[in-house]
């Protein structure tokens, strides 16, 4: 398996790009440029290093360390601290219970992150690893000027709870139910302005073809109303008027991301199809804010991850896979790779570094 990093038509920069990777035995991270004239590995890939994430002043990464299953029978993870070239790893948190999904304050100097076992949200502690506070938000909570989006659990189906949005006026503290929905929500993601959210839901039972369990038992194909299908909705602030951007048998759509300017926004999506189609990996796509000129920009067999907007404006950084196939006399092979995708939305000219890893979670610089 060979994962390669493809770069297509950047403008000199000085932003950065650290990814995670997974080599068989553990997963290490590694800091490359958008030229793709250097990539370092600086983590050396005996743990399993994931989930990293610029400070907004760029001198330290924060990132989630758990040991292997094949070297602990019940592994925990914890919250590290390092910088850009490799020095200075610092370990944040030690406890008995798992920590992750890490994230900045916009100060640099406080690290908010996850706790297994956690119901009152998320947890804070300073950058020396001192300070260790929870920050007392029990649901998804983000905010944008005057306002902030909030999901809160309205109902309990077979054990899991579904979601509704509540906006709220941060001057008045007046909280409204936007949605009735009662489905499954991504955390919702504001637009560059303030004006919109954009909110991904997920209705029904994965696979509309496949058996699924209702009460205990197991029952045959889906009604139309069971049929899984996700929705990709704006929401506009502070009206609450909700526009459908795309919908359909949809079996993943990961959370959009905007352009610098708002303009436009991207994200995946794989369709619920026959796997012999490429439709049914996670390929990119990319809209106009307002809903019009929806275009898919990957077209191969394998999934791509995580996009993200250099800050230019001209380029989608992801990882993806790229699965090719050979027939062989008893069916079919797969030969896959991995890489870092830098996409230009106009030319999607490009041009690969390889590199023997396969790249996941990804995070630039600002």
């Amino acid at each position: 398996m060979i994962c390669h990093l493809i770069l297509l038509t950047v403008a000199a920069t000085p932003q950065r790009v650290v990814f995670s990777t997974e080599n068989g035995h553990g997963a290490s991270l590694y800091v490359a440029s958008l030229d793709g004239k250097t990539c370092k590995k600086i983590t050396p890939g005996t743990f399993d290093d994931s989930d990293p994430v610029w400070s907004p002043n760029g001198a330290w990464i924060a990132f989630t360390r758990a040991i292997p299953w094949r070297i602990a029978a019940n592994p925990r993870s914890h919250i590290f601290l390092i910088r850009p070239n490799g020095s200075g790893v610092r370990q944040l948190t030690d406890g008995p219970k798992s920590d992750d999904h890490p994230g900045w304050s916009s100060d640099s100097r406080h690290i908010v992150f996850m706790r297994d076992g956690t119901t009152n949200g998320a947890i804070k502690v300073g950058v020396d690893g001192k300070g260790l506070q929870p920050v007392n938000d029990p649901f998804d909570y983000t905010q944008s000027g005057n306002w902030a989006a909030i999901l809160k659990p309205t109902t309990k189906t077979d054990g899991l709870f579904k979601s509704d949005l509540w906006l709220e006026d941060l001057r008045t503290q007046a909280t409204r139910r936007i949605t009735h929905l009662g489905d499954n929500m991504s955390a919702p993601v504001w637009s560059p302005d303030g004006t919109k959210l954009l909110l991904v839901v997920e209705h029904g039972f994965l696979g509309t073809k496949a058996t699924f369990k209702i009460k205990g038992e197991v029952e045959g194909p889906p009604t139309p109303d069971q049929e899984h299908t996700v929705t990709l909705y704006s929401v506009a602030i502070p009206s609450g008027q909700l526009k459908v951007l795309d919908r359909g048998h949809i079996s993943r759509m990961e959370t959009p991301v905007f352009s610098p300017d708002g303009k436009r926004f991207a994200y995946l999506k794989a369709i619920d199809t026959d796997s012999s189609r490429n439709e049914s990996f996670e390929q990119l796509y990319i809209m106009n804010s307002n809903g019009t000129g929806r275009h898919r920009l990957t077209n191969h067999f394998g999934n791509d991850y995580t996009p993200q907007w250099a800050r230019d404006g001209r380029t989608i950084v992801m990882g993806s896979d790229r699965v090719s196939m050979m027939i062989e006399i008893n069916g079919w092979r797969d030969f896959s790779e991995g890489g870092l995708t830098f996409v230009n939305p106009v030319t999607k000219r490009a041009r690969a570094v390889r590199l023997p890893v396969r790249v996941r979670h990804i995070a630039l610089s600002r």
